[in-house]
């Protein structure tokens, strides 16, 4: 529905196009670009790039920086000093991973720009899978309907999230097209496919621009991707009830991923950032009388230094567990669609 909409106010408004050129007083002076968003489940990575004026025509690699001096701060004495792994992109040699709870700050120094530092931290974040239920379908049908319920205890202070769900799935392509091949869709997560899902849940929002903001309309009744803060269930344990249709292979049951991410502060800022830019872009002051900013929690620089924190669950269509290399999901091992 979301996209219909854009498309009409688009249509009302492109009939008027101004362009300016405007001059940067004293010239334009390049800034650092750091960019790294960790998360326990990874090690940590920063890419760093410079800046240039929006009408430059540089290839990317013309703007990663090589020669970058880059060192992680934490709690307890933590440091570490990344290398480069590729042009532009650094990451530890130790094999160091952020934590759940814990403040880090990044010091990036390169010749000719002042020194760029950050703070951010990964989320505390304390989930549980309740119950997964098949809910009564017709044996002719090409899918099949659950509910599933999971609690979140929150923590005192203003907290942002994220829910997502995926099913194990090939994907085939029509023989219409061309064929018919087994294969990863480059989209979405590997051998997995996004479902939706329905809640009447208050707080869950389709976009995180709609997140404690109600000038800002929801349009779906499906869920992609559901957002939400803890406006209203703040430093308590909150249950939530989602319902899915699931598709039916011959060639394997229904296996499925819950992901539940908290985001720190800057993160959730910045991706709502994006994407009331991205609205803006496509209708240029409609929405907002001033371009939108992209969120950036650097000094002296520009970019995103920000982490988040997910508890993944993968189950059954009975609720059971199961783990990825038994099945070989993302090892290429799974049978072709049917």
């Amino acid at each position: 529905m979301r996209k219909w909409v854009v498309i009409l106010l688009f249509t009302a408004v492109c009939g008027c196009e101004t362009i300016v050129d405007l001059e940067v007083p004293g010239g334009y002076q390049s800034r650092l670009v750091v960019e790294s968003i960790f998360s326990p489940d990874s090690l940590w990575r920063v890419e760093i790039s410079k800046s240039v004026p929006l009408r430059d025509i540089t290839m990317r690699s013309e703007l990663m920086v090589s020669d970058a001096m880059i060192a992680i701060f934490g709690e307890n004495n933590f440091r570490d000093t990344l290398r480069q792994i590729d042009h532009g992109v650094y990451q530890t040699a130790h094999g160091h991973r952020p934590e759940q709870g814990s403040v880090y700050r990044i010091q990036v120094n390169v010749d000719g720009y002042p020194q760029a530092t950050a703070s951010s931290w990964a989320p505390l974040l304390q989930s549980e899978l309740l119950k997964v239920e098949r809910l009564a379908i017709d044996d002719s049908s090409a899918t099949e309907n659950y509910r599933m319920r999971f609690r979140l205890a929150d923590r005192t202070g203003r907290n942002y999230y994220r829910l997502d769900l995926f099913q194990v799935a090939p994907f085939c392509r029509d023989e219409t097209w061309g064929g018919r091949r087994i294969g990863d869709d480059p989209r979405d997560v590997r051998d997995y496919s996004r479902l939706t899902f329905q809640s009447s849940s208050p707080s869950f929002r389709d976009y995180p621009e709609a997140v404690d903001d109600p000038t800002v309309p929801d349009f779906e009744d499906l869920f992609w991707s559901a957002f939400f803060s803890d406006q209203l269930f703040e430093a308590t344990t909150k249950e939530f009830e989602i319902t899915f249709e699931a598709m039916v292979f011959e060639s394997i049951r229904p296996h499925f991923m819950l992901v539940l991410t908290a985001y720190s502060d800057d993160l959730f800022v910045f991706e709502r950032s994006v994407s009331l830019q991205d609205l803006y872009v496509g209708l240029p002051n409609f929405i907002h009388t001033n371009p939108v900013e992209v969120h950036s929690n650097v000094l002296n620089g520009l970019g995103i230094f920000a982490g988040y924190t997910s508890d993944t669950y993968r189950f059954d269509g009975d609720g059971n567990e199961w783990q990825e290399d038994i099945l070989g999901v993302g090892a290429g091992e799974l049978e072709p669609c049917q």
